[in-house]
């Protein structure tokens, strides 16, 4: 009687997968795949349609999309934050095939996490001494070659001073790339340090950074790229200064954390009382040489 229960079920069993539809009996395994950017904001198209940082989808294994990244330079409406392609990699880092930005994706269980990588980059802007930062351009995609800006006359120099940059990235484009003579700004990446170094002309001094700046009492100032910047070198004029040491004159005096040789009885030349335009040392004297 045993041996004919198990017969039996075994007939029933049959009978129902007979009676299935045959479309139900060969359908494919469905894979539920997720596409995200590394970074939120960034956007991508699957199959001709846009999604923005990320989006989910339910398809049959083995069937074939079309992932894209449109634009490989992608800015927000302010212009001043922007994303740059840098490949496709599955969610566990494997790089797919090439750095291209389309991609043909086959739907497979084992690789059901896709990621867009970008780098995050932010605009910085460096007024000298007031003179107004011209961004007219930070909307422009500069890898777009139909779509570049008309060529402008150099502006010209501040005649306060000027700002020495590590970054030759600065625009209005100049000729001496890591001089801001003028004004300009700059796409730095997401959490990078630029140094900025302020160096008045002479009859001026600097008077300090405004804005968000580390050390910014100092001629050297940093600015850690968390956000868009706007950061302004101010200038002033400058009045001559002599320090005078008493009884004994000639010593030396820590000045802005500086040592600096006071005048000596009998002597008016000194490095660091000169006047703007006069040699930076006098007549016979050698530097970092003293009697």
């Amino acid at each position: 009687m045993p041996n004919l229960h198990r017969l039996v079920l075994a007939a029933v069993a049959v009978a129902a997968a007979a009676s299935l539809p045959l479309s139900a009996q060969n359908s494919p395994k469905t894979v539920a795949v997720r596409i995200q950017t590394s970074l939120p904001g960034g956007s991508f198209w699957v199959d001709g349609t846009e999604y923005q940082t990320s989006a989910q989808f339910v398809w049959a294994e083995g069937t074939k999309h079309i992932l894209e990244v449109r634009k490989a330079l992608q800015i927000n409406w302010l212009c001043d934050a922007r994303w740059r392609f840098q490949g496709w990699t599955l969610l566990n880092g494997q790089i797919l095939e090439g750095s291209s930005p389309v991609q043909i994706y086959t739907t497979d269980p084992e690789k059901n996490s896709l990621v867009a990588n970008f780098q995050l980059e932010y605009r910085l802007d460096v007024s000298v001494n007031g003179d107004a930062v011209d961004t007219s351009e930070a909307c422009l995609d500069e890898q777009d070659p139909m779509n570049q800006p008309a060529p402008k006359p150099p502006l010209p120099p501040n005649p306060a001073g000027f700002v020495q940059t590590t970054s030759g990235a600065f625009r209005p484009v100049r000729e001496a790339h890591e001089c801001l003579s003028t004004s300009g700004w700059a796409w730095m990446a997401a959490n990078s340090t630029v140094t900025l170094n302020a160096v008045p002309y002479p009859g001026f001094a600097f008077a300090g950074w405004m804005g968000q700046t580390q050390h910014p009492g100092t001629y050297m100032g940093q600015v850690v790229m968390t956000g868009p910047r706007q950061i302004l070198a101010r200038f002033v004029d400058a009045r001559r200064v002599t320090f005078l040491t008493a009884p004994v004159a000639g010593l030396s005096v820590v000045v802005d954390r500086e040592i600096v040789r006071t005048r000596a009885p009998d002597s008016d030349c000194l490095i660091t009382n000169r006047l703007p335009g006069t040699p930076a040392y006098p007549p016979g004297l050698v530097p970092g040489v003293y009697a």
